[in-house]
């Protein structure tokens, strides 16, 4: 059996692209009903704003399994099947490790993000083309459970 899918129209800086949205039903938020595709379309409304604060950024990006109650990873390394137009830099860290990551330039790279249940981004404070010098002071506020 096929499983369930749609297609958005996401504008950008190079057109138009299609994006898939597989499983568009998945609720993620289970308190309030939001679905998946209710997340990719909310990237395409805000895709803009969002490329504007963290383009030409590394990526780390918290995806969910199921939904936003349950397993929770992070996906740093662009993962198998990534689209050509979404690029990555390989970084170095303090321990001397390296490896790519994800760069979001156009608001069809955060649909594609939203496709694979990533709920939350988190951009770092360099740009890509000079990962070791900040330009941006940002604060990341975790908040813990019960908090």
């Amino acid at each position: 059996m096929a499983s369930e899918q749609t297609t958005l129209t996401v504008p950008g800086p190079h057109g138009e692209r299609e994006m898939r949205i597989s499983s568009p039903n998945r609720v993620l938020w289970p308190d309030v009903g939001l679905t998946k595709l209710d997340l990719a379309r909310y990237m395409v409304d805000v895709g803009e704003a969002f490329i504007t604060a963290n383009g030409d950024r590394p990526v780390a990006l918290q995806r969910f399994s199921d939904n936003v109650e349950g397993e929770q990873f992070f996906s740093k390394n662009p993962p198998k099947g990534t689209p050509d137009f979404i690029r990555s830099v390989k970084v170095i860290f303090p321990s001397a490790r390296s490896h790519p990551m994800l760069i979001l330039d156009e608001p069809a790279a955060a649909v594609w993000a939203a496709q694979m249940n990533t709920v939350v981004f988190h951009p770092w404070p360099s740009r890509a083309e000079n990962t070791d010098n900040p330009d941006q002071l940002r604060i990341d506020l975790d908040p813990q459970p019960g908090t």
